[in-house]
């Protein structure tokens, strides 16, 4: 095992420790396929058979859209809000999605 995969594993297995939601899917390829990654509530590594991740949290930002076509792109909605002039024409909430 390299030590770039130990690393990966302890970080994984810390996040775990931390609370966050962990995602497992067997190793080998069933049918010629990868299997679909599965939250795992009390992960009991495996490593050989299993690999894990930390689920991941899709991003999130607020922009501010001007007449011009201008768009603005701000962390939170406050930001958003103070950051606005008097011609903005919305604000656009922006939640990523994910296909995995």
């Amino acid at each position: 095992m390299s030590t770039t995969n130990t690393e990966q594993q302890i970080a994984v297995m810390q996040a775990s420790l931390q609370g966050k939601t962990i995602e497992f899917r067997r190793r080998h390829w069933v049918g010629g396929k990868p299997q679909t990654w599965v939250v795992n509530s009390d992960p009991k590594w495996n490593w050989e058979s299993f690999e894990y991740r930390v689920q991941s949290q899709p991003r999130e930002f607020w922009v501010n859209v001007y007449p011009d076509g201008m768009q603005i792109a701000h962390n939170n909605r406050a930001c958003a809000d103070a950051e606005a002039d008097h011609s903005r024409t919305e604000c656009v909430h922006v939640r990523e999605v994910s296909d995995q």
